[in-house]
């Protein structure tokens, strides 16, 4: 049985960035910074997208004090607004994490949804605000920020890269923005992750469609933090060793989850898919095997239909737009900059 939450004093604000250089690297700074000895403890998460700096903190009312006080008086952001401020069960279990969102989404239309959400923010849960924000669904971007998709899907693949490319196509065919997410860990100087994300329209909404990788799903805190997914899909490859380290993650994911979700496994017809196959049954988790396949690649965008999504029309936008022109790469590529942090 789940231990009761303690209460605390739980606020969100939102502020106007004006980081220059690789904020992924300042960002990982104020990281460290927290996590060194002697700070005043408070449960803390940061987050950048589309100009914007959005804090999220939990402790005593003192110390959730002192550190909107030091956000507001960090040179780097300016114009701090209350989002939400409350006293209710803590939700944040590390000590701090850190975020950035890559979304087409302009400064200004940004502030459009902080201004919505700092006039609705004390009638949400701070995660609510903070999944609104930092992982938008843009089926419809003209409108105020979308609660998050109901359905929900997670792929993640054996082989290093990741079928991120099969994402981005099926962005390009229901123009949708290909979402990508890096974030770090309250673990001082570990190196940061990555995550992509799709929304596509259905006959039930939007659904997502998630792709992880291997390093990321082996992570609890990063298991706790998305949601209940209906299917996991595990693209085996060709590699057995590789594939055996995933296959053990997920049965961790799928054991450790309040809802376990349908779990599919998709690689070439033999080994090292059944090798999968008998290594999930021994954990209690009861594999689908999708459609076989002889090269280690995968049509993920057939194989939607396969585990559930069914999407709905081919397009949600013009015709011709590609909401995604700088890439994964672009958005992987980090300058160095390494920037002692005053929120520390």
């Amino acid at each position: 049985m789940e231990t009761p939450r303690p209460e605390v004093t739980r606020a969100l604000v939102a502020s106007v960035s004006r980081m220059e250089g690789s904020v992924m690297e300042q960002l990982l700074a104020i990281r460290n910074d927290i996590c060194a000895p002697g700070q005043v403890r408070v449960n803390s998460a940061f987050l950048y997208t589309s100009g914007w700096f959005v804090v999220w903190v939990e402790g005593s009312d003192k110390a959730v004090d002192a550190a909107l006080k030091r956000a507001a008086d960090d040179k780097r952001n300016h114009h701090q607004k209350l989002l939400h401020r409350s006293r209710g069960p803590a939700t944040l279990r590390e000590r701090v994490i850190v975020a950035t969102t890559q979304t087409p989404l302009r400064p200004t239309h940004f502030a459009r949804w902080v201004m919505t959400l700092r006039d609705e923010g004390s009638r949400l849960e701070p995660l609510d605000i903070w999944n609104r924000l930092g992982a938008p669904c843009l089926i419809d971007p003209t409108r105020k920020p979308f609660e998050r998709p109901e359905q929900q899907f997670a792929v993640v693949a054996a082989d290093d890269h990741g079928p991120v490319d099969q994402l981005r196509k099926i962005g390009e065919r229901f123009a949708s923005p290909v979402i990508y997410q890096r974030f770090g860990l309250a673990r001082s100087h570990s190196p940061d992750m990555g995550m992509a994300y799709v929304d596509v329209p259905t006959d039930r909404g939007a659904a997502r469609v998630r792709v992880l990788t291997r390093r990321a799903l082996a992570q609890a805190s990063v298991r706790r933090s998305m949601p209940p997914v209906d299917a996991l899909v595990l693209l085996v490859g060709t590699r057995p060793a590789p594939a055996i380290e995933l296959t053990s993650s997920v049965a961790d994911a799928v054991r450790g989850a309040a809802q376990p979700p349908r779990v599919w496994l998709v690689g070439p017809a033999g080994e090292p898919t059944e090798a999968c196959a008998r290594l999930l049954e021994r954990c209690g988790v009861v594999p689908h095997i999708g459609p076989p396949d002889t090269t280690g690649h995968v049509d993920l965008a057939a194989l939607l239909p396969v585990i559930g999504l069914v999407p709905r029309g081919n397009s949600v936008g013009p015709a011709g737009k590609r909401p995604d022109p700088q890439g994964p790469q672009g958005f992987l590529r980090s300058l160095s900059m390494s920037t002692r942090s005053r929120f520390a």
